[in-house]
This record gives structure tokens, sequence and C-alpha cells, in this order.
């Protein structure tokens, strides 16, 4: 083990960047680019036939991708893409022994339409005390 007293690497933000951007063409991009990420995944996998074995991986990353939208789900125009993409994940969330509990009910409230709420009261809660 070693004692580095000065960081050896450094992060930049740039205001401008794609992550930073919050138009709709900008989260419709993210969006976008997250679901090619995941085919080329697939499709990866698939090729070589390691699909069956990452199941469990598989599942995380859609939910990781569906997760990705949730700052936004408040837009109508959002919750209907959030339901749309990887419409299977509904089954899959529950038969998965690799999705916590709380991903697991966060996933129910956000399919029910009640993320946005459910955020408001969380955050409501936090200010109480």
């Amino acid at each position: 083990i070693a004692y580095f007293p000065e960081p050896k690497y450094h992060y930049c933000h740039r205001g401008g960047s794609i992550v930073n951007a919050s138009s709709k063409q900008a989260i419709d991009q993210r969006i976008e680019d997250n679901l090619c990420n995941y085919q080329l995944v697939e499709s990866i996998l698939s090729i070589n036939g390691l699909k069956s074995r990452y199941d469990s991986e598989i599942i995380a990353l859609k939910l990781i991708i569906k997760n990705s939208i949730l700052n936004y789900i408040h837009q109508k125009r959002y919750y209907r893409r959030w339901l749309k993409i990887f419409p299977e994940m509904s089954k899959e969330i529950f038969q998965s022994r690799d999705i916590p509990l709380r991903s697991q009910i966060k996933y129910i409230i956000t399919l029910l339409g009640l993320y946005p709420l459910f955020v408001k009261l969380r955050v409501a809660i936090k200010c109480q005390r």
C-alpha cells in the first residue's frame, strides 16, 4: 500500500457537454445512446453465446437505462418513453434475485405513474427532519 500526497488524476467539467445539457434533444440523445450501448452489449454476448450466462447483469443494465429517465419522468412524454423501453422488465425485475427490493418498489411506483409524487414526498420528509 502506498500513499500519494496529491491526486494523480482530475476531472474536467465542460458546461456545454451532452452530460450537462437538459434540452429535449440532449435528453433524447442520451436515451438513444444508452439503448444503442445496450444493443451492442447484448449482440456481443449473443454472438459469443454468453447471453444466458449474464442474465442478471442484462436485467440490471436494462434497469439502469430505465432509471436514467427518472429525472424527467414528470413529463408525460418521458413517462410514456419509460413504459415503452424494455416492457419485458415488468416480469424480469421480479424474477431476478439480484435486484434489491428497494429497486423493485421504485419500479412499481414508477409503473403506476407515482414516481414524481414519491420524490416530492421524500423531499418534504427530509425537510422536516
